[in-house]
């Protein structure tokens, strides 16, 4: 969070969840040309006006990139108006044309998020006498920053005239779902009428209480209404003429996905072939090569789940492979995913027959199983078990592929799939179409008794609802002063136990790491990016400035004398990353060594400090599960970081201070992986130097706030999609297996530096650099180099930069503001 202000409104927030749920949804799918129409009878106001309404995105403009618009709504009068999502980077674009000019603005925001939903509300406000307030933009509580083109001045606009009035259309038409919209005629209202932040800083809806107008209408897309989905629900009878959609049936538009209950589909960002259609819940194949999709929810760690695909469009011919099943993230679906440890999978193969694989296992079936065209593909697993069950057409298939599979009673198992993170699949390498149902609509089977729908409702109840409360960013401007004078720093919802601070407009002084342990003020001074020992090795904190306390909602530092401030130099900007542990720590004896620990085992964050003995040895963490990740420093002597993470396991170190690849090295962690009480340190000077002392930052994965792994990246702007469970609010990358130069930087972001998304401001840890922020415009086309997206469920690299994008591999560390949903929180929506 920044201390010098947010745009969010403050309205309800520290509210609990509202009981208020949003029954349904409607999907367009743009090659049905699906839109709804009105042609008001009479004229309404021209000037004011409030329009709110949710969606959920399908297909992207940028993905692949298409020289088109998409519009959510529009109306040709006294000018054309229309709100749409522009073509390569899917920023909005607003127009309002009238007699005298043209009103315009773009966001310079872009929305790609196609796995959450999305509040927005717009504000026509014609008459107001600041320009900057005649067009405001909401999405999800927070007004947006805009590139005002041209302004209005008392325009008289086209919505709620006697034109044709669209949804979902003007000239090119939207691909997603859209729920709940309101239309408010002649009254500019905030959003907080519509929605409000729950006690998790989620945004959510509430139910709309005010009057609508004269044209004002109300649109909850119920077939059941008297007027079906076009039904205006504000008494007004203002009703639409809907056009190109099913509302009954298989094929039906109107879907539970909602904002209270958000639901898997296919994910189209992992860009591994095919296209998608229908809400992404159709997939097609587009050549010979293999391809498909995984699902936007992981399946969750325990309980049972289930979900059904159709072989809509389906050929048995020599050479096809198509099916359904589950497969780890580390599986690719540029190749057969059947043949790949990690994978579960059962479809057509080659002459007619049928195949059931479990990773490496794959048993022809002959036509046993053989599916066709129009049969529904059915499975169920049970992750406490690791039981999995496949189906067709309502018959459960047994280890021998027998119909005695009884998912139901947890009996005779299609296979047992190996322990790991799971998502749904489909894969074709044909051109045949494969349409998948979670549950968004009625399953054409009932689902086996005990087994859920993917859907973020169902997933099972985080232990961190607000990652806010155990990491939170800082950033701040420097007001100098004179030396020696102190400021307060504050706006954490907790006294944090580590500060990671750099001067961002500077790159006068290094990345600067205090902690609690330790103690702060003169003589603890640690830089990432260099090797230097603690304190007098480092710069003089009487002239740079120094962190000299820990408070509770932030920290106090004290100013030096140097035109080079750690802290507070007058015009700097400044950020600091905050971690919560447990205090000031206490003594650990679990290990051989014994260690000062402070440890917040909710959060998986330890604090360590030892003293190196030189011989292979233990040290207790505190965090009653095996860390993912370490950082460690000699404080005494000028030695590397050393850092420890799970996907590169116990043989070798990624070092923080420089660029290095991975390095391999028994003697660091004495090839001995972290248990749920202790770390392993060998005879390394780096980790274990006889008689200095050391310090240790430990991290245990957190389901639904942290996430420690790996990704390959494929060179392109249109980049790896990486599921973490949580839209980040901090993100460390580093190129594990290329190095040695100044392309291979370790690199941090967050969403604080970066308020949304492309996420382009970056520092690299192991560089004193000041922050480097990629060249970037709505217009420019494709994303430069070092852009993000945080997304609510993970993130998207859109960069073909060596440090994060390359033709590589990478870890990374992230940390949440909010998990993806889960029983008892509000559905994550993307800002």
């Amino acid at each position: 969070m920044s201390i010098i202000g947010s745009n969010i409104l403050a309205g309800a927030a520290g509210s609990g969840v509202s009981a208020y749920e949003i029954e349904q949804s409607l999907r367009f799918n743009s090659a049905d040309s699906a839109y709804l129409s009105r042609t008001p009878s009479s004229a309404g106001n021209l000037r004011t006006g409030t329009i709110s309404f949710w969606i959920k995105r399908s297909k992207l403009q940028s993905q692949p990139v298409q020289n088109t618009q998409m519009s959510l709504l529009g109306c040709i009068g006294n000018g054309p108006f229309f709100l749409r999502y522009r073509y390569q980077q899917d920023y909005l674009e607003y127009n309002q044309g009238w007699a005298g000019g043209t009103g315009a603005f773009d966001t310079l925001a872009h929305y790609r998020d196609v796995c959450a939903w999305q509040h927005v509300c717009l504000v026509n406000d014609f008459t107001n006498a600041t320009a900057a307030d005649k067009v405001r933009l909401y999405m999800n509580g927070v007004r947006q920053d805009l590139t005002i083109t041209s302004a209005l001045t008392n325009a008289d606009g086209s919505w709620n005239s006697t034109n044709l009035h669209y949804i979902g259309y003007l000239n090119a038409y939207f691909d997603g779902y859209m729920a709940e919209f309101h239309n408010v005629d002649g009254t500019a209202l905030d959003p907080t009428s519509f929605g409000e932040y729950d006690n998790n800083g989620v945004w959510r809806p509430i139910a709309y209480t005010g009057s609508y107008g004269t044209n004002g209408f109300y649109l909850t897309f119920d077939p059941s209404a008297t007027n079906g989905i076009g039904h205006d629900h504000s008494g007004n009878g203002n009703n639409f003429t809907p056009s190109g959609f099913t509302t009954s049936g298989t094929g039906t538009d109107v879907m539970s996905d909602t904002p209270t209950t958000n639901w898997c589909t296919l994910n189209p960002l992992l860009n591994q072939g095919g296209s998608f259609s229908e809400g992404n819940l159709v997939f097609t194949g587009v050549g010979t090569s293999y391809q498909g999709s995984r699902g936007t929810i992981a399946i969750p760690s325990s309980g049972k789940w289930y979900w059904e695909s159709t072989a809509t469009t389906h050929t048995t011919t020599v050479g096809n492979w198509t099916g359904v099943g589950m497969a780890t993230a580390a599986v690719s679906l540029s190749s057969f995913a059947g043949q790949v440890a990690g994978s579960v999978f059962y479809g057509d193969r080659n002459d007619s027959n049928s195949l059931i694989s479990n990773g490496t296992s794959v048993v022809d079936q002959g036509t046993t199983t053989n599916f066709s065209q129009g049969d529904i593909l059915q499975c169920a697993y049970d992750a406490d078990t690791g039981k999995f069950w496949f189906g067709l057409n309502n018959s459960w298939w047994d280890s021998s592929v027998g119909t005695t599979g009884n998912p139901s009673a947890g009996t005779n198992q299609t296979l047992t799939a190996a322990a790991g993170e799971y998502f749904p699949i489909v894969q074709t390498n044909r051109t045949h179409v494969i349409t998948t149902n979670f549950g968004q609509r009625d399953f054409a089977y009932t689902p086996p008794t005990g087994f859920n729908a993917l859907n973020t409702a169902n997933l099972p109840a985080p232990d961190i609802k607000d990652g806010g409360k155990y990491f939170d960013t800082l950033t701040w401007s420097g007001t100098g002063g004179s030396s020696g004078a102190t400021r307060s720093l504050t706006g954490l919802g907790f006294s944090p136990d580590l500060v990671w601070g750099k001067v961002r407009s500077s790159s006068g002084v290094g990345h600067i790491l205090m902690d609690s342990v330790r103690g702060v003020g003169t003589g603890k001074y640690l830089q990432s990016n260099t090797a230097n020992a603690e304190g007098t090795s480092g710069p003089n904190e009487s002239l740079y400035g120094y962190l000299s306390s820990l408070d509770s909602t932030g920290f106090t530092v004290t100013n030096g004398t140097s035109t080079f401030d750690n802290w507070n130099k007058s015009a700097d900007t400044y950020v600091a990353w905050n971690w919560l542990a447990g205090g000031s720590g206490s003594s650990n004896t679990d290990g051989s060594i014994t260690s000062t620990v402070s440890a917040n085992p909710s959060a998986g964050f330890s604090v360590v400090a030892y003293t190196g003995t030189g011989a292979n040895a233990t040290v207790g963490h505190g965090l009653g599960v095996a860390p993912a990740m370490m950082i460690i420093k000699d404080r005494d002597a000028q030695t590397r970081w050393i850092v420890y993470h799970q996907t590169q396991g116990n043989a070798g170190y990624l070092r923080l201070d420089d660029t290095a690849a991975f390095n391999s090295d028994s003697t660091v962690f004495n090839t001995t992986s972290p248990s749920s009480t202790v770390f392993s340190v060998g005879t390394s000077i780096n980790t274990n130097p006889t008689g200095n002392d050391v310090i240790a930052y430990c991290f245990a994965e957190v389901e639904g706030y942290s996430k420690f792994g790996s990704y390959t990246a494929n060179n392109t702007t249109d980049n790896s999609f990486v599921f973490c469970g949580f839209k980040p609010a901090f993100l460390l990358i580093k190129n594990y297996t290329s190095g040695g130069n100044d392309s291979y930087h370790w690199c941090t972001y967050d969403d604080t530096r970066s308020e949304y998304n492309a996420t382009t401001n970056v520092l690299w840890p192991s560089n004193a650099g000041s922050e480097n922020s990629s060249s970037y415009s709505p217009k420019n086309g494709p994303a430069g180099n070092g852009d993000i997206d945080f997304l609510s469920n993970g993130f998207k690299i859109r960069s073909s930069a060596s440090a994060m994008g390359g033709s590589d591999s990478y870890v990374f560390a992230a940390f949440a503001s909010h998990p993806f949903g889960g029983s008892g929180v509000s559905p994550v929506t993307a800002r």
